[in-house]
């Protein structure tokens, strides 16, 4: 597309410049339209001068093609509908300008604001007003079914996508989000898987919906990581909270051969929970002193201690606490300068709190297309985030 030069441009405006102070800010909107039509058209010009190899009326033996008159289209900008905009023809190979699609009155632009609005998950009755009152004029329904298709094959190649990489730790959690089914508004659990690969990068390598938190939900998530390639024999752990769904689902596809991490900031809360205001402080604090110690021994030494003063009054968290103590402790076999990042399930937990921050307060999604173009949106962006740098230092 050719440079419209700025003395053109300012040729064009010169007798809106002249104009009074009313006339100028209250015919903005139409002045600007007018502009974008003739910088189209000047283009639109430029790209068939470009093609035959000569300019309007000329003669020259490196013709390529002729000229054959005009058709009029509009063409749907983020500054208003273009109506008749003039568009040359072409006698023998036909013109269509590089900045129109066949068959499309859309500029990319539009389409790229379109997929913005839908990414948030409104419906298309809601991106078509939000539309209305940006652009000026209703998007008409081929746009948006257009762009809404584009996004939902995307998402489901974005999920879908061959894993290639070789990952060492694999956080998993579930979220409950609400979807909507019919007039009401029902709750489902989107699961999520996040690994973190041999370099230390972190990304979102797996997400799936269902009704609960079961173990059928997990065990399918987990299928389906492997199924697109993830090597579970190079897996070093998976981090979770005290899910027995999750728990029972890593047993039952990974085996014994990955180790599994309970996440720890989930087990302090509930201490905080069942201590009695009198003993919290205390309590955490002797608790803390296991996972912060220097290694699995000095662990196992604040452990002892702990449960000498606590295990009598506290005796159900006691009991579970033992139960559990193996995976409590699993990140100790692991590089030390790991153990903050792996001990807990707080990377995923920062994730889920972005999803709930787009849908606060709203009566739910759509219907589950709507709750993967969102998730797929939010999701892609923070893997590109995440390529800037690495989470952990190499994990070889």
């Amino acid at each position: 597309m050719g440079i419209v030069s700025l003395e053109m441009m300012f040729a064009q405006l010169e007798d809106w410049g002249q104009d009074p102070e009313d006339s100028r800010y209250g015919d903005l909107s139409e002045l600007v339209t007018s502009s974008v039509k003739w910088a189209l058209e000047e283009s639109f010009e430029y790209e068939v001068r470009h093609r035959t190899g000569c300019s309007l009326y000329a003669r020259t033996d490196g013709r390529t093609d002729y000229r054959n008159g005009y058709r009029t289209r509009d063409i749907l900008t983020r500054f208003g509908r273009l109506n008749d905009v003039k568009v040359p023809r072409l006698r023998y190979s036909g013109f269509i300008p590089s900045i129109l699609a066949p068959g499309r009155l859309a500029l990319p632009d539009v389409e790229e604001l379109t997929a913005k609005c839908l990414l948030c998950g409104a419906s298309r009755r809601e991106v078509s007003e939000m539309l209305t009152l940006i652009l000026g004029y209703p998007p008409c329904g081929s746009l948006l079914a257009r762009v809404q298709c584009q996004l939902d094959r995307q998402a489901d190649e974005f999920r879908n996508r061959e894993l290639t990489k070789t990952y060492k730790y694999l956080f998993v959690d579930g979220i409950s989000v609400k979807i909507k089914d019919g007039r009401l508004a029902k709750d489902s659990m989107v699961m999520i898987a996040v690994g973190i690969d041999e370099d230390g990068y972190k990304e979102i390598i797996g997400y799936t919906r269902s009704k609960t938190e079961s173990g059928a939900a997990c065990r399918r998530l987990l299928n389906h990581l492997v199924e697109r390639g993830l090597d579970y024999g190079k897996l070093d752990l998976v981090i979770s909270d005290d899910s027995p769904a999750i728990a029972l689902a890593v047993d039952d596809v990974f085996g014994d051969e990955v180790r599994h991490q309970l996440c720890w900031a989930h087990r302090m809360a509930r201490l905080a929970d069942v201590t009695e205001k009198s003993d919290h402080r205390q309590c955490v604090d002797d608790l803390r002193a296991v996972y912060r110690a220097a290694n699995r021994t000095q662990a196992l030494a604040a452990y002892r201690l702990w449960r000498s003063r606590w295990a009598q009054k506290y005796r159900s968290f006691a009991t579970e606490l033992e139960k559990d103590l193996g995976k409590l402790l699993s990140f100790f076999s692991y590089p030390k300068g790991h153990w903050r990042y792996i001990r807990t399930n707080n990377p995923i937990e920062r994730l889920n709190e972005d999803i709930r921050s787009r849908s606060y307060g709203w009566a739910g999604f759509q219907n589950k297309e709507s709750c993967y173009r969102l998730l797929y949106g939010l999701f892609w962006q923070r893997n590109n985030d995440w390529k800037e740098s690495p989470k952990l230092e190499s994990t070889h």
